[in-house]
C-alpha cells in the first residue's frame, strides 16, 4: 500500500503525459491539416470553455473540498446533493448568459457545440474532484486522460485514415462523446461507498456559508482566468484569427508546466497542507517540497519543449506560425513564472486568507491591462503575451507578501 502510494506521482505524471502528449499531437496535426482560421476558432473555444467552467460552478468546489477531505464518504451524501442544486440552478441561470456573451466572439454555428462542451467538462471536473479527496488520484487520471488525451488519439486517427473529415467540427463532436464516457464512468467509480438516504434535505445553511466563502474565490478566479481569456479576444482584434492560431499553438504547448505540476505535485501536496495548517513545522516542510517539486519539474519540462520547438515548426511548415515563434519563449516564461506563483496561492488558500488571493488577482488583472496597453503604444508585437508576463510577475510578488506575513505561517 505504501509503495503504491509513493509511486501513484509517477503513475499520474506518465498519465499526463499521455494526455499532453495526445493534445500536443491534435494541435500540431490541426496546424498543418486544418486552416488557420479553424485553429483560431478552436483556441477561443478552448479558452471560453475553460473560463465558463469557473462560472457554472460558482468555484464551489473550493469551498467543498476544505469541508468533505475532513468527512468520512459515507456522510458526503446530502452535501453533494445540495451541491448538485447549485450546479442546476447555475446551469439554468448562468449558461444563458455566458452563451449569449460569448455569441459576439464566435459564430453561432460552434455555441451548440460550446453548451456541451461547458456541462460535461464541468460535471466530470466535479467528478474528478472528489474522486481526488476520495483518494482515488490515479483513477481520477485515467479518467481525465479519456476526455483530455484518449479523444484526441482516436479523431487523429479517424482523420488520417479518412474514416471523417480533417474539419473542426469532426474534433469537437470526438471531444464530446469521450466527455459523455468519462462521466458515467466516474459517476459509476465514485458512487461506491455514497450513502443517499430518503428524504435528504437540501443543507441551504451550508450552501449560504460556502457561496459566502467562494463567491469571493470566484471573482478571483474569474479574473485571474481573464487574463488567459481576454488575451485571446484582444489579440483577434489587434491581429486577426490567423495570429490567434499561432498563439493557441504556443500556448497550448507552454500549457505542459502546469497541467504536469497540478496532477503530478498540487494535488498531492495541498490536500495535506489544508489537514496541515495549525502544525506550523508540517506545513513549512509541505512548502518547500512543493516549491522544489514545482521549479524542478517546470525547469525540466521548459528544456525539453525549448529543444523540441524548431522540429515542430519545421514539420508544421507554415510561414504564420514561424512569423511568431518569438512568443513562443514569452509565454513559455509567464507559465514558468504562474507555476511558481501555485506555491504561495495554496499557502493562502489552505490559510483561508481568500482575501488576499482575489486583491493579488485584481492587481494582476489592472497590471495586464496597463502593460498591454503600454506595449501597444510602443509598437510591441502581440503586446498581450509581453502583458501577461508582466501581470504573473506581479502577482507571484503580490502572493509571496501576503504568505510571508507571520499569521501565514
Amino acid at each position: 500500500m505504501i509503495l503504491s502510494w509513493k509511486l501513484a506521482p509517477l503513475i499520474n505524471l506518465s498519465i499526463r503525459a499521455l494526455t499532453l502528449l495526445g493534445k500536443f499531437i491534435l494541435l500540431f496535426y490541426m496546424a498543418k491539416f486544418l486552416s488557420a482560421e479553424e485553429v483560431g476558432i478552436y483556441g477561443l473555444i478552448v479558452v471560453l470553455v475553460s473560463y465558463s467552467l469557473y462560472a457554472v460552478g460558482f468555484d464551489f468546489y473550493t469551498f467543498s473540498t476544505r469541508e468533505l477531505v475532513l468527512k468520512e464518504k459515507k456522510e458526503w451524501g446530502s452535501f453533494l446533493k445540495s451541491q448538485s442544486f447549485l450546479i442546476f440552478f447555475a446551469y439554468i441561470t448562468i449558461l444563458p448568459l455566458i452563451l449569449f456573451l460569448v455569441s459576439y466572439s464566435i459564430p453561432l454555428k460552434w455555441l451548440y457545440f460550446l453548451v456541451f462542451l461547458i456541462v460535461f467538462e464541468h460535471l466530470n471536473q466535479e467528478l474528478m474532484r472528489l474522486l481526488i479527496i476520495d483518494k482515488k488520484v490515479v483513477l481520477a487520471n485515467n479518467l481525465l486522460f479519456i476526455r483530455s488525451g484518449l479523444w484526441c488519439y482516436s479523431i487523429i486517427a479517424c482523420m488520417f485514415f479518412s474514416l471523417v473529415p480533417k474539419r473542426l467540427d469532426s474534433i469537437l463532436y470526438a471531444w464530446i462523446s469521450f466527455d459523455v464516457i468519462a462521466f458515467f464512468l466516474s459517476w459509476v467509480l465514485l458512487r461506491k461507498g455514497l450513502i443517499f438516504e430518503k428524504g435528504l434535505q437540501i443543507k441551504k445553511d451550508w450552501l449560504k456559508r460556502g457561496l459566502k466563502i467562494c463567491l469571493p474565490l470566484l471573482f478571483s478566479t474569474l479574473i485571474l482566468r481573464a487574463i488567459t481569456t481576454i488575451d485571446r479576444i484582444w489579440l483577434e482584434h489587434l491581429e486577426g484569427l490567423e495570429v490567434i492560431a499561432a498563439y493557441s499553438l504556443f500556448i497550448g504547448l507552454t500549457n505542459a508546466l502546469i497541467s504536469f505540476l497540478e496532477t503530478g505535485v498540487f494535488s498531492f501536496i495541498y490536500p495535506q497542507m489544508i489537514q496541515e495548517k495549525n502544525n506550523p513545522r508540517e506545513f513549512r516542510k509541505l512548502i518547500k517540497k512543493m516549491f522544489f517539486q514545482s521549479l524542478g519539474l517546470s525547469l525540466a519540462i521548459s528544456l525539453v519543449l525549448v529543444a523540441c520547438f524548431p522540429y515542430f515548426l519545421h514539420w508544421i511548415g507554415k510561414d504564420i506560425y514561424y512569423a511568431y515563434k518569438h512568443i513562443f519563449y514569452v509565454v513559455l516564461f509567464a507559465n514558468i513564472i504562474y507555476c511558481i506563483s501555485m506555491v504561495p496561492h495554496y499557502i493562502l488558500y489552505a490559510k483561508h486568507k481568500d482575501k488576499k488571493i482575489v486583491v493579488s488577482h485584481i492587481l494582476g488583472l489592472g497590471i495586464f491591462a496597463l502593460s498591454t496597453l503600454a506595449f501597444i503604444a510602443w509598437g510591441v508585437s502581440v503586446a498581450v503575451a509581453y502583458g501577461l508576463c508582466c501581470a504573473f510577475i506581479s502577482i507571484l510578488i503580490i502572493k509571496v507578501i501576503f504568505s510571508l506575513e507571520k499569521d501565514q505561517v
